[in-house]
Order: structure tokens, then C-alpha cells, then sequence
């Protein structure tokens, strides 16, 4: 369970002073407007189907947060997955609820890094000395929330 281990987490690194676990039963009755500056998700969306990201974000909205960072699967789309393992988009969700994208940086910026960081997809049979792999660099997303406008 995610909960328990988050709550488990921040009180063994005693941060439960700064950071608070809400469990999701209680998130809507226990989050208010303004209560949070920046949320984040990282690698989750794209696990995610549309519907409940368009949830998420309805939240954000909802609780007036001014900016979200996104870090997706897929460097280049901002794609769900569905109970079908097909994949659609949610940047028109975002664009819709007011989102807008402010800032994409790379997580490594040292192209030497890189090369050590092997596509998700790539076959394990690769050598990684062959150039035509392609190796995983994600990208920061960082939007500007409606209530940041």
C-alpha cells in the first residue's frame, strides 16, 4: 500500500513536521484551495488511464495549484494507458483545464551520462556500445497552473 509506505517514509526521516500522507478516501474532504504550491508526478500519468488523470488534474485545478511538474514515460507524448494497453493523449485534458507548459529541461544534461541510460523498450540482447540504441534522457515538465495565471 502506497499510503503506508509514504507515512512510513517521512516519519523515518522525520519530515512528518513539513510533509503530510492523505490517504485518497480522504483527499477531496482533507485538501483545501491554496494548500499546495507544487505538484508533482513522475512516471505515474503514463500508467494511468485518461480518465483518471483527468481526475488528478480536476484536482489541481479544484485546490488552485500554481504549478505541476511531469515527468513521462515517453519523452517526446503525454500518453495514458488503457485498460486496453492502448495509449492516449492528455495534453488537450491539460490545455483544457488551463494548463500551460512553462519550462522542459532534460534530467541529464551531460550528454556522457546518457550513455549509460538505456532505453526502457530496447531488447537486452543490445550491446550498448552500438550507436543505434537509443538511450532514455527524460524531460522535465513544468506547467503553469490556471490559478497561476
Amino acid at each position: 500500500d502506497s499510503t503506508f509506505l509514504c507515512d512510513f517514509y517521512i516519519k523515518h526521516h522525520q519530515v512528518d513536521d513539513r510533509a503530510t500522507v492523505v490517504p485518497l478516501d480522504q483527499f477531496e474532504s482533507t485538501m483545501q484551495p491554496g494548500s499546495v504550491d507544487l505538484a508533482m508526478n513522475i512516471h505515474s500519468f503514463s500508467e494511468c488511464t485518461l480518465e483518471a488523470i483527468t481526475w488528478w488534474l480536476e484536482q489541481l485545478v479544484r485546490l488552485r495549484v500554481p504549478y505541476f511538474l511531469l515527468i513521462p514515460n515517453d519523452p517526446d507524448d503525454l500518453l495514458s494507458r488503457e485498460a486496453d494497453d492502448s495509449r492516449k493523449d492528455f495534453r488537450p485534458v491539460m490545455e483544457r483545464l488551463g494548463f500551460h507548459q512553462t519550462a522542459t529541461e532534460l534530467v541529464y544534461q551531460d550528454s556522457t551520462i546518457v550513455e549509460f541510460m538505456p532505453h526502457m523498450e530496447a531488447p537486452e540482447s543490445e550491446n550498448a556500445a552500438d550507436p543505434s540504441i537509443r538511450y532514455r534522457n527524460d524531460r522535465i515538465l513544468l506547467f503553469r497552473g490556471p490559478a497561476a495565471a
